[in-house]
């Protein structure tokens, strides 16, 4: 907790994971894993999603030893739900990246077709794009 406290994400981590290679029937220390991965901003070697998927692995592993014990106002229902939604907002997060890519991949292709399709053409100005997109007059065929 001190780590989890400080921050000390990885520490935080190594030292949970002691304790369970210790004993592994330690609930808390998955009920804190759960905590962890999902209140961490990084954890070394981890991405977001996977943060999020040991969180709930973690949560219902905690859930799962404590079954008989817990009640239905324990914090675990609630965390194990906000780790639920997080993972989904990323994946909705992630999967918006990798459309925005894909659409501005098929925009460049088209551009790119396009200045092929118009490098043939003799009959208008000759000239070259500039890095900021305006067009650089070189002058009329001759």
């Amino acid at each position: 907790d001190a780590y989890r406290g400080a921050q000390n994400w990885t520490k935080a981590k190594l030292a949970l994971e002691k304790a369970l290679r210790i004993d592994s029937e330690l609930s808390q220390a998955y009920y804190n894993l759960g905590v962890l991965y999902l209140a961490a901003t990084k954890i070394d070697g981890l991405g977001r999603t996977d943060q999020l998927q040991k969180s709930i692995e973690s949560f219902q592993r905690y859930k799962n030893m404590e079954a008989s014990r817990l009640k239905s106002d324990d914090p675990v229902h609630r965390l194990l739900k906000d780790a639920q939604r997080a993972l989904e907002r990323e994946q909705t997060r992630l999967e918006r990246e990798r459309e925005m890519a894909e659409e501005e991949a098929r925009r460049a292709a088209a551009r790119a077709a396009a200045g092929d399709a118009g490098a043939g053409d003799a009959g208008g100005d000759a000239g070259e794009w500039e890095d900021e997109g305006e067009w650089e007059d070189e002058g009329e065929w001759e």
